[in-house]
């Protein structure tokens, strides 16, 4: 049994992961001295524990491998055993719910994804003021075309916020999908709850989105020189009923197979062969004098921020 904690870590999102974790080792949750620590990055309480660190990174950030032993999240990377790339999206029950037994995408008839789509296109933002301006752009040229329905609590449309977000998506022949910030692999849960919608992504965010995701199953606007270019190409779609049922029949996934190195069995060895180990042989960052001097100058600088001023003064004033 190994003794672990959850440091900084949204549980809303992480549960998936703590199911995996359960199934390949037995686990004790304690709040001293664990041998591992299960963090992300949104605070620096990690720095308080010396067992083995597991990063799960939830947003736009790439692992500080001088912190952490192993990391999943966005970037596409390498780094022996230490790094898997694991995308939000693959966290969320919505993308269980896309695949079969045998774990092919499901697809229901055209006509089938056609009912009820009484929206022309739909979208649910909570916070459109720190972020990329693109989606206010988009937002705007699509509008003149047709009302986009926003659901969320930016720019709401519709009266107030929507209390159930899949089935006020469901209504939208298409939604309006874009990142916080544009960089390649950051792919959230957005895009994915289009798709579980069975309405067809107004994409932006990773530049290689076609990596993830057929590309015949949404609108790519990085494929397109300019905004005005993307709206022509949505109101084609949105007047085309041949173009638009065949590119919302597709499967969200390339080959209508779920991503091999998304499957459960590959994140359940990789995390079998982490949580597998002694606490001493499952150590992948540097433990020894720089390590150690690069953790305690963050951990002074955060928790002793005047301590650490003192001391960046005294290393300036014996510079000079």
């Amino acid at each position: 049994m190994i003794r672990a904690k959850l440091v900084d870590v949204p549980l809303f999102c992480v549960e998936p992961l703590l199911g995996m974790i359960r199934e390949v080792c037995e686990i004790q949750w304690v709040e001293e001295a664990p041998d591992f620590i299960i963090h992300s990055m949104y605070g620096h309480d990690v720095l308080r524990y010396d067992g083995v660190r597991v990063c799960w990174i939830g947003e736009n950030l790439v692992p500080d491998f001088n912190l952490c032993d192993y990391a999943m999240g966005f970037s596409r990377l390498a780094f022996g055993d230490r790094y898997r790339r694991i995308p939000l999206f693959r966290w969320y029950r919505e993308y269980d719910g896309l695949f079969d037994d045998q774990r092919r995408v499901r697809l229901p008839p055209a006509s089938e994804a056609l009912a009820g789509k009484t929206r022309f296109c739909t979208m649910v933002v909570t916070n459109g003021a720190d972020r990329d301006p693109f989606l206010a752009e988009l937002f705007g040229l699509l509008g003149r075309y047709r009302p986009v329905d926003s659901g969320g609590k930016w720019r709401n449309t519709i009266g107030g916020a929507v209390q159930d977000k899949q089935a006020f998506l469901r209504q939208g022949k298409f939604s309006l999908v874009c990142e916080n910030s544009s960089t390649p692999g950051y792919v959230t849960e957005k895009i994915l709850h289009a798709f579980a919608a069975r309405s067809v992504p107004i994409y932006w965010g990773a530049p290689d989105i076609e990596k993830d995701f057929n590309p015949a199953a949404f609108v790519n606007c990085h494929r397109f020189r300019t905004r005005e270019e993307i709206v022509r190409h949505v109101q084609w779609l949105d007047r085309d009923a041949a173009a638009y049922a065949a590119m919302v029949g597709q499967p969200c996934f390339a080959g209508g197979r779920e991503p091999a190195a998304l499957s459960r069995k590959v994140i359940l060895d990789w995390l079998s062969r982490i949580f597998g180990q002694t606490r001493e042989a499952a150590y992948r960052r540097n433990r020894l004098y720089w390590g150690r001097r690069y953790e305690r100058d963050l951990a002074t600088a955060h928790f002793h921020p005047l301590m650490q001023a003192l001391r960046l003064l005294r290393r300036k004033v014996i510079r000079h």
